[in-house]
């Protein structure tokens, strides 16, 4: 009772419905009908069923580009590529007019959350307290007085929120926790006076790139082991 039928699927499985629509489903249904029996099916009748990318429905393309099954589903996809390409020149435009001093605020924001990873779980550098809530990456040499230093690993590390913020710093506290952890001489270098830095807006996008990929990296090897 399903009509005709081809020598290729075999008896009793019907020829492969060539519908828009359920094309698909049906030759996977016939298919399967056919591997019960030991019949093997050619998918080639089907092998041009597209699924729309708009509606996502299975359609018979007319040519090979063909992504979209309907008229209405161009004007969809059109629009969609439209909104696509606005959203990418906004942004362009965005990242044009952006001032650095908010390149600035944004590589620091991204620098600050590489310290908090790398120092996850260690003691503040100035008190020696627990940092399990309420830290702050905290500059040893603050960059309102060493910008140079801004981006320096050696001079930013994991304080808790009473030192670095209620202590400006805790600096006398701080200054031992660093001896500690990396010696007095890069403590006294740190100590001295450092050239002039100026950041272009390039330099401040890879460094927001590089201390978001570090922290990253930290993140997943942790959650490996």
């Amino acid at each position: 009772g399903f009509g005709n039928e081809t020598a290729g699927f075999g008896r009793g499985i019907p020829q492969p419905i060539q519908s828009a629509r359920c094309a698909r489903r049906a030759w996977i249904r016939q298919a399967e009908r056919a591997q019960v029996s030991g019949i093997v099916v050619d998918a080639g009748n089907c092998a041009s069923v597209k699924s729309c990318r708009i509606c996502k429905s299975d359609f018979d393309p007319r040519t090979t580009t063909q992504r979209v099954c309907s008229l209405p589903c161009a004007v969809a996809d059109t629009r969609a590529k439209r909104e696509k390409a606005y959203r990418a020149e906004t942004k362009a435009l965005k990242a044009r007019i952006k001032p650095r001093s908010q390149w600035i605020k944004e590589a620091q924001a991204v620098f600050n959350r590489y310290i908090r990873t790398r120092d996850a779980g260690q003691p503040c550098i100035s008190c020696g307290g627990n940092t399990k809530a309420n830290t702050d990456a905290g500059h040893y040499r603050p960059t309102s007085a060493q910008p140079a230093l801004r981006f320096n690993e050696l001079n930013c590390h994991l304080q808790c929120r009473k030192c670095n913020t209620f202590l400006s710093g805790n600096l006398t506290g701080y200054r031992v926790g660093l001896i500690a952890k990396i010696g007095v001489e890069l403590v006294e270098w740190l100590e001295t006076d450092h050239p002039a830095a100026k950041y272009s807006i390039d330099d401040l996008k890879f460094l927001k790139r590089y201390y978001g990929e570090q922290a990253n990296g930290i993140l997943k090897e942790r959650a490996k082991g």
